[in-house]
């Protein structure tokens, strides 16, 4: 969202409305590293806390691959059967095996993200309005395919570690030795066995999978949302939270064959026999073990997601008031959302659409919006906090709505912050609660 004034904002900060105040401008390299740490903690505990669900999730995936290579003994029965075996074979502690890796992989990930974005979205810069669904449709996926590939080109090797590490299981060889020691260990068998070739298995199909996971998001969001979210659910919150959430989840089951078939990829690599492609490797698995082997751990993946989100709410209502106070949007998302706090229940319920509107102050003068660069905006201290994770996927379940004219109230009042808001043809008002 972007706005344009005919004013200098700062001119008008001091008189904004007792709800959003302007934030000091951006310190370059400073701003950069703080929000890199903030994210890099929020990542590191929610990562930890669900590593023991990632790990069963990839051991039931993976685990016809294990027993073809003689590294497992029996198949897992299911979720829990793979906990109790795990536990009682390995101990406790090796349900974390390999999160190392994984948490690891965040930082770099996120710097790349950083870099190719702004890029990527500058050379398939297409609007739905103006130059139609279709054309916006196939540059959303061009962007992110290409800045996805593009951070992945640089990470793969971090997650293919992470899912050596997570599927040598201990019992697997006679004496209960592992096949790796550890990270480093499993570059260096993989670099002797196999070269650099090794740790890149199933890279072509990982970029597909991006592809093909945000084409399924899209698709079913567009087609979703004009159908359930209409009439007194077109305002709710938990609405356009479940959607988000069904959707998310929805489009991960249908694109999971991918991730199995990369993962399946990536356990050959130093074994004797190797897919010739992904090709190959999902026509293979299809006709010896059937389709269902490509959707094995899937309930598992959709449990590590909402043991994933309950952490991180509940490591944002701890640390509430500094992330919300403080760090008010993140520089890493595509369209800069502010995180903040309602200040009641009944906010939250009844102006949803302030999730994306928090950037507009409540001028005292009359003032025209157009498309611009958005200043940083943050909150004054909030008497209340909802967790970020909460209202992350609330705007994702939102559109990216563009702002195409509107006029600010003449003057600041309690009730109206914002007038004449167009959102796809419909008028909002946005009512601050005290």
């Amino acid at each position: 969202m972007t706005c344009r004034t005919t004013q200098d904002l700062s001119l008008v900060s001091a008189n904004a409305s007792p709800v959003f105040v302007q934030a000091p401008a951006e310190k370059g390299l400073g701003s950069f590293a703080i929000d890199f740490l903030m994210g890099g903690v929020s990542a590191a505990v929610s990562k930890t806390a669900a590593a023991p669900i990632e790990r069963v999730k990839l051991l039931i995936q993976n685990q016809d691959e294990m027993i073809k290579t003689g590294r497992l003994s029996e198949p897992y029965k299911g979720i829990g059967e793979c906990f109790k075996r795990t536990i009682r074979e390995e101990g406790f502690g090796s349900l974390w095996r390999g999160n190392t890796a994984n948490v690891i992989r965040y930082f770099p990930t996120q710097a790349l993200n950083f870099a190719f974005k702004d890029y990527f979205k500058r050379l398939f810069n297409f609007k739905k309005d103006r130059d139609g669904y279709w054309k916006w449709f196939a540059g959303n996926l061009a962007s992110g395919g290409a800045a996805g590939a593009s951070s992945l080109l640089f990470v793969y090797s971090l997650d293919y570690a992470r899912t050596r590490l997570a599927n040598d299981a201990k019992a697997a060889k006679k004496g209960g030795e592992r096949q790796f020691n550890g990270l480093i260990d499993v570059y260096r068998k993989t670099l002797k066995s196999d070269g650099v070739a090794g740790l890149y298995r199933g890279f072509n199909i990982s970029c597909v999978g991006i592809i093909v996971y945000r084409g399924l998001y899209f698709g079913m969001y567009d087609s979703l949302k004009p159908v359930l979210l209409t009439g007194s659910l077109q305002d709710s919150f938990f609405a356009s939270f479940a959607l988000g959430w069904l959707i998310t989840n929805g489009a991960g089951l249908a694109s999971y064959p991918i991730d199995t078939v990369r993962r399946r990829m990536m356990m050959t690599s130093g074994e004797a026999v190797k897919y010739n492609s992904s090709l190959d490797a999902f026509a293979q698995i299809l006709k010896n073990e059937g389709a269902k082997s490509l959707f094995k751990g899937a309930g598992a993946n959709i449990l590590r997601a909402v043991a994933g989100a309950g952490v991180l709410a509940g490591y944002d209502k701890l640390q509430g008031r500094t992330l919300l106070d403080t760090y008010t949007y993140s520089s890493f998302s595509s369209s800069r959302s502010l995180y903040s706090s309602p200040h009641s229940l009944q906010q939250l319920l009844h102006c949803p659409k302030q999730l994306k509107l928090q950037y507009f102050h409540s001028f005292p003068l009359p003032l025209r919006v157009e498309q611009q660069p958005l200043p940083r905006l943050s909150l004054k201290r909030a008497t209340s906090c909802v967790s970020t994770s909460i209202l992350l996927s609330s705007v994702m379940a939102l559109d990216h709505a563009q702002i195409a004219e509107s006029n600010m109230a003449s003057q600041p009042t309690r009730s109206s912050a914002m007038q004449n808001l167009t959102r796809h043809q419909h008028h909002q008002y946005l009512k601050h609660v005290p």
